[in-house]
């Protein structure tokens, strides 16, 4: 991978971990449900694990 490529998967995981959350949480209070704290949970560690991913891939 050339460095573009690489900054733009970078930028992918980024967006990808910011909009999991977001759409995990909005989804969860506006779900007639109410927010669980499983959609907390889940949309947290979705997001860290592509965050970790996009930053080791930046780190190299």
């Amino acid at each position: 991978m050339n460095d573009k490529q690489r900054e733009d998967v970078i930028k992918f995981l980024y967006d990808i971990a910011k909009l999991t959350y977001t759409g995990l949480i909005i989804g969860g209070i506006i779900s007639p449900k109410g927010l669980l704290w499983i959609h907390i949970v889940f949309g947290v560690c979705i997001s860290l694990v592509l965050f970790a991913i996009a930053y080791l891939l930046r780190k190299e």
